[in-house]
């Protein structure tokens, strides 16, 4: 949706999560998708944090109701960083992972794609 960071990350996590549904029987893959989808966004909040954090520090440097060209020219370094900050903070994704298991495909989506 905005940048690749959220996309990235759920693309390496899913792979990771997924393993787990090799082990399921049939009664329990739709709770282990709900874990594994539960489990990269934990991940992904986890990992942004800090950024949010350096985000808010950084704005809160820069006076409210500030022009933006004026705080580029005031506050060149932090108005520097809040661009970098941006696309890793402020992306999305959706998913849509199935899972076949025994005779049965299992379907599950997340965000604005739907299977």
């Amino acid at each position: 949706h905005d940048g690749s960071s959220a996309v990235d990350h759920a693309n390496s996590q899913f792979s990771r999560q997924l393993h787990v549904l090799n082990k399921c029987d049939e009664d329990q893959i739709s709770l282990k998708l709900a874990e594994c989808f539960n489990g990269v966004e934990y991940k992904f909040f986890r990992d942004v944090q800090s950024l949010v954090e350096e985000r808010s520090r950084l704005q809160a440097a820069i006076p409210p109701g500030m022009k933006s060209y004026q705080a580029y020219q005031e506050y060149p370094r932090e108005v520097a960083r809040l661009q970098e900050l941006e696309p890793l903070i402020s992306g999305g994704c959706t998913a849509v992972v199935a899972v076949v298991c025994g005779n049965k495909l299992y379907v599950a989506n997340v965000g604005d794609s739907r299977a």
